[in-house]
């Protein structure tokens, strides 16, 4: 399998009062990079369309057959 093969995913995190809030949402291969932050990562409604625009920009990029995603929550250290 050639490497422009693959498309990389992450999804970047924040622990709010106990819950997985996603604030970024980020992929790249090659040729091609698509960056989206939530606006305002305490609204729901920021959140939706921060996932709404990343898909809409992924399903624009041709070419590649898998997805790799990584860093899907937040490493809690203690």
């Amino acid at each position: 399998m050639s490497a422009d093969s693959y498309l990389t995913m992450d999804l970047e995190t924040v622990d709010m009062n106990g819950n997985i809030v996603p604030y970024l949402a980020c992929a790249y291969n090659k040729d091609n990079y698509i960056e989206v932050f939530a606006k305002d990562v305490l609204d729901k409604q920021s959140r939706d369309n921060m996932f709404k625009i990343f898909i809409d920009r992924l399903t624009q990029i041709r070419g590649f057959k898998y997805v790799y995603a990584h860093n899907l929550s937040t490493e809690y250290c203690y």
